[in-house]
């Protein structure tokens, strides 16, 4: 009975023998090949043959998960799900733990590498507790690992993941309740793996695949997975964001130049109703505003407020902007007619017409009445102490 025992667990069967001779490039080849066979007898008419041919891919199936799982490696698409974790061989606890398990498997599909020592599972996946723990690595993220992390609270499944020094961690919640078959206990004596066998493992993955509904339950917590955690953590580790913005913004820099190139109206001011005509839309000419101001010069010339008219950041009424056109003697900007500037500014000073609007300047009578001053913005005989030299709390 003993030496039926060590058979039962020891012996490798020829046909995993044959698999294990297989390296890396041949048996990543043959695992691809699993699906257009699957593909090819899933076209036949149903029957015995066809029949035949389902049982011997997946048994082909099962023999390349025991040589690929060691290796860190898995089984593709839907159906392989249930024969990797059944090769992985770690026994099913709770409902919860299978959800976990089918993520993990989709994070190896999608090429994420796991960091253990004994192939596709770490020994402490789970803490039997409603904790969960994964580490990868992806060849997207060079020099990161990435971390799975996974809570059980209130029967939900909270799924976190994130890079190593990175503050951004996308989570999942979701619950075993919308993909595995109500009725399902776990645990129970079927999820657990009886014999390390092609047989053993086979029986094992048929029960894990009989947990979930049948209704494309896989397929619907795969496109969640892939969605909420894997093309999310990808996306951050190799900035698709930040390089998805910045073409957009090229893009629309593009854009504008070309309205601009091919609309020259935009680029003028459009004509403005007024007094029953037509004014004519004036375009400034292009002149440097500011480029002074790098290397300033301090003299009074400064802002096109004298006769020069520089490129300061202060633009007074003779700079270029305006055509040329000598402002300081438009009463508009605060000049008399004259060329001259207001009493009490200095020749060659920066000067900005005071006030808003700056009214055209009028005379005022020469006994000092009334409210006099060069311009309404001005200071005037009201802004002055009282006579009589009466203290006043506004002047002290």
């Amino acid at each position: 009975m003993a030496s039926l025992t060590v058979n039962v667990s020891t012996v490798v069967e020829e046909e995993v023998k044959q698999a294990k001779a297989l390296d890396a490039v041949q048996l990543r080849l043959a695992i691809k090949q699993l699906r257009k066979a699957r593909i090819k007898i899933d076209k036949l008419n149903s029957g015995y043959v066809k029949d035949q041919l389902k049982k011997t891919l997946e048994r082909t199936m099962t023999v390349l998960a025991l040589v690929s799982v060691p290796r860190g490696g898995c089984i593709g698409e839907n159906q392989g799900v249930g024969t990797t974790i059944a090769a992985m061989g770690s026994e099913i606890a709770s409902r919860e733990d299978l959800i976990v398990l089918f993520t993990h498997v989709i994070f190896l599909q999608n090429n994420f590498m796991c960091q253990c020592s004994n192939g596709a599972l770490p020994t402490d996946w789970s803490d039997k507790a409603g904790g969960y723990s994964m580490t990868y690595t992806h060849p997207k993220i060079e020099n990161f690992r990435i971390g799975l992390k996974g809570l059980v609270v209130d029967g939900k499944i909270l799924l976190h993941v994130g890079i190593d020094g990175d503050s951004r961690v996308y989570d999942f919640e979701t619950s075993s309740k919308l993909y595995l078959e109500s009725h399902v206990k776990i645990p129970n004596d079927t999820l657990k793996l009886n014999a390390k066998t092609i047989d053993g493992t086979l029986q094992y993955a048929r029960a894990i695949n009989s947990c979930f509904k049948e209704n494309d339950s896989m397929k619907t917590l795969r496109g969640n997975v892939e969605t909420e955690l894997v093309k999310k953590i990808l996306n951050t580790g190799s900035d698709g964001d930040s390089n998805n913005n910045n073409n957009m913004m090229v893009e629309d820099d593009k854009k504008r130049q070309k309205i601009s190139n091919d609309n020259p109206s935009l680029r003028t001011t459009p004509s403005i109703p007024f007094g029953g005509g037509v004014m004519p839309s004036i375009q400034p000419p292009l002149v440097n505003v500011g480029h002074d101001d790098l290397g300033p010069n301090l003299g009074g010339m400064m802002g096109g407020v004298g006769r020069g008219g520089g490129g300061g950041s202060l633009v007074g009424p003779n700079h270029p902007i305006f055509n040329g056109r000598n402002n300081l003697q438009d009463p508009r900007f605060g000049g008399g007619g004259r060329g001259q500037l207001p009493p009490g500014v200095p020749p060659g000073a920066r000067f900005d017409p005071f006030g808003p609007g700056v009214p055209r300047p009028r005379r005022f009578p020469q006994n000092g009445r009334g409210r006099g001053g060069f311009t309404a913005g001005m200071p005037n005989n009201n802004h002055l102490r009282m006579p009589g030299g009466e203290e006043d709390f506004m002047y002290m």
